[in-house]
């Protein structure tokens, strides 16, 4: 997985994490709750799972990711229904604390992603208030998540462009020292996610000028980039991404787009390849090249494990009103 190739910057973030989701005290395991929390964009996902990458060992029963979905809002009693759900766990009168019982043994982490509104992150601190014991992160954009409930908060922003250059160097394979390389990265607001799929056209074969020209032809100002405006940047920036995967895909652009702004309205935490073919109603073959050629442009990401694929919440966002399913 690539979170286990590129990580730039975050050591301390890391190490917070590690403090509080690995604390051990005379040898018997005490967990607490973290909850990351910044803009989009921002990484948070990314180093939960960086954590979990680092610390596979320490949780032999895995990790257990929970991606809600910001159009259907949900109760905290559905949430852990859903969490019961994803391990196949009964119901009735003690669900809970069966549900407590399979996360600490075998452990587990359990990462609650897109706490992104108050209502939501209300729900997701109800449901882990009935998960005492069990290592628990939670991401989300909204500020001040699970104060309140004093969890360990670890706040994330926009790097600095040392550490910048740093993370599109490693997506590169290479120094990167030139002046336009610099102004490529304060172009894109210092943003993890946007130098990722930056590096994706540099990778295939597209100039830092070329890049900025395409970013100014979507109408983004470079001159005075703001910072604080991440949706409408990475939005730019995904498009892009998309123009570029249909001059990849050819002659069978027009077949397999489609396709894949039907996965947009795929699962929130993401999709198999069985699950994804069947949505998009492609054959395996076709998925396959889909998602591969997809994957190499940084538009499409492999879930931990590897087990099947998922999009960033903004770009599915951007694909769902292209295509009605309904």
């Amino acid at each position: 997985p690539r979170v286990d190739d590129v990580f730039a910057g975050r050591q301390a973030e890391l190490a917070l994490l590690e403090q509080v989701l690995l604390r051990a005290s005379g040898g018997t395991r005490t967990v607490a709750v973290c909850s990351v929390q910044g803009m989009a964009g921002v990484g948070k996902s990314y180093l939960v799972d960086r954590f979990y990458a680092r610390h596979q060992a320490d949780f032999p029963g895995g990790y257990l990711r929970l991606s809600l979905d910001p159009r259907q809002p949900v109760d905290a009693e559905t949430l852990l229904g859903q969490l019961r759900d994803m391990l196949q766990l009964p119901a009735g009168d003690n669900g809970n604390a069966v549900l407590c019982a399979r996360l600490q043994q075998p452990l587990t982490l359990l990462h609650i992603e897109n706490a992104d509104s108050r209502e939501t992150a209300r729900s997701v601190a109800q449901a882990v208030s009935r998960l005492a014991g069990c290592p628990v992160a939670v991401s989300g954009r909204f500020q001040g998540l699970g104060e309140s409930a004093n969890w360990s908060q670890v706040p994330l922003r926009p790097f600095e462009k040392t550490v910048a250059l740093d993370q599109l160097g490693q997506e590169l394979g290479q120094p990167v020292t030139a002046k336009d390389y610099s102004e490529l990265v304060q172009a894109l607001g210092y943003l993890p996610l946007a130098i990722h799929l930056a590096a994706g056209h540099l990778r295939a074969g597209r100039s830092v000028t070329g890049f900025l020209n395409q970013l100014r032809k979507k109408g983004l100002g470079l001159e005075h980039p703001d910072p604080t405006d991440t949706n409408r940047l990475l939005s730019a920036t995904f498009e892009l991404s998309l123009d570029l995967l249909r001059e990849q895909l050819g002659t069978d652009a027009d077949r397999l787009l489609p396709a894949f702004h039907v996965l947009g309205h795929g699962p929130t935490g993401g999709f198999g390849a069985s699950l994804g073919a069947a949505l998009a109603g492609l054959s395996a073959a076709d998925f396959e090249e889909l998602t591969v050629q997809a994957h190499s442009l940084s538009v499409l990401e492999r879930t931990p494990g590897r087990e099947g694929w998922r999009f960033h919440p903004l770009l599915a966002e951007i694909l769902r009103p292209r295509i009605d399913i309904a």
